[in-house]
């Protein structure tokens, strides 16, 4: 299953660099990696950007654009998907005296959910400054809320000039606030029911691990008293009661060639 993560905040503050820098880390790491940013139509683009939009249109064309980003592209082939921008941006630069939080609420009710949202925040603009900095206060404030609200939804602090110390933040706030399966470590959606694996094949795998466990602890605690034939027929389901290389190099490179392949490595 595909694992969706948003890195939303106010324009300016680097999002773009952070996304790339985290698809580039998750690559290394073996995972297929998709960027997307909203919106991502260039037909309702030219239009957000070419009309005079009242903000509740602004909000429905945005909802329109995140629906068929969804249902048009192709991302089940992907392990991990990668969001420039979330519905926390609609609330945050459409919710108004005209436009209430649960209007953006309603036009997005059928959208995708995000595994993970992360709000990359700025320092407070202070209330006495120009009237520019004002607005950016009030956005910030906005996010600040939804921050608190909103279902798994973290944040991190804007760093002037340090995007690698953004970056470790990032990462961390990844891999401390997503699953990861206790077979492969690899992360994998909130939504799965099996918290503790990410596949049906990774949960086997484990169960058979601790079969293999299981015969070696107890061959070790009785080997004294059994006999060869008991022996051999626990060594015979697969264990590996001794724990040690095998004496053939060749043969020892090909298991763990063998290992590795199954675990995707």
């Amino acid at each position: 299953m595909t694992l969706h993560i948003a890195v939303d905040g106010i324009k300016g503050l680097g999002k773009s660099t952070q996304i790339q820098k985290l698809k580039d880390f998750l690559t290394r790491k073996h995972y297929t990696v998709k960027t997307i940013a909203l919106p991502s139509n260039k037909i309702i683009t030219d239009i957000l950007n070419d009309y005079n939009l009242t903000i509740s249109e602004k909000a429905m064309l945005e909802a329109l654009d995140f629906s068929l980003t969804t249902n048009w592209e192709n991302m089940e082939s992907y392990d991990i998907v990668l969001w420039d921008g979330s519905i926390l941006s609609s609330y945050a630069y459409y919710t108004d005296g005209e436009v209430k939080d649960n209007f953006i609420k309603q036009i997005n009710r059928f959208n995708l959910e995000m595994d993970l949202i992360i709000v990359i925040r700025h320092f407070e603009y202070s209330q006495e400054q120009d009237f520019k900095n004002r607005v950016q206060y009030d956005l910030i404030q906005r996010f600040d809320n939804l921050i608190d609200h909103h279902p798994n939804t973290y944040k991190i602090d804007y760093i002037p000039g340090g995007p690698d110390l953004m970056f470790n933040s990032l990462v961390k706030l990844v891999f401390d606030s997503l699953p990861t399966c206790k077979w492969c470590g690899r992360l994998f959606t909130k939504s799965i029911f099996n918290k503790k694996y990410c596949s049906k094949k990774c949960k086997d795998f484990a169960k058979e691990e601790q079969n293999r466990d299981n015969f070696r602890t107890y061959y070790h605690r009785y080997k004294d008293t059994m006999s060869e034939s008991q022996k051999g027929a626990l060594g015979s389901r697969g264990a590996n009661l001794h724990g040690r290389a095998n004496s053939d190099p060749e043969v020892e490179a090909m298991l763990i060639s063998n290992e590795k392949r199954r675990l995707g490595l």
